[in-house]
């Protein structure tokens, strides 16, 4: 899971106060001044959660796959989500990671 945590953002911003806005992804966090103007947005992305429903399960597994043979293209943060080994792109090695997650070969995606 890739997450700044709220303690920290109010270190980083004096005055503003973090809530969850909408929901993308798991969670988007808004901060908000004191006249209620967006300062910032924190999206929560869980790696290996490709379709954004909070869970990680096959239908992940085969998000990624139809992005890798092109048949969608995943945007930011779905893209990322993806990206389970965290180079940058999504090809076969991620999608085997992911099948291996799933299957309980291994117990992390990180």
């Amino acid at each position: 899971m890739i997450v700044l945590p709220v303690y920290m953002l109010r270190q980083k911003q004096r005055n503003v106060t973090p809530r969850v806005q909408k929901q993308v992804m798991n969670v988007v966090y808004a901060l908000y001044d004191s006249k209620g103007n967006i300062v910032d947005k924190l999206i929560v992305i869980v790696n290996g959660d490709v379709n954004g429903d909070g869970k990680v399960n096959a239908a992940d597994y085969i998000a990624q796959r139809r992005h890798i043979l092109g048949i969608i293209r995943l945007d930011t943060p779905y893209f990322t989500a993806a990206d389970v080994n965290g180079n940058g792109k999504v090809q076969a090695n991620d999608y085997i990671k992911l099948r291996r997650f799933l299957l309980g070969f291994i117990n992390t995606l990180d």
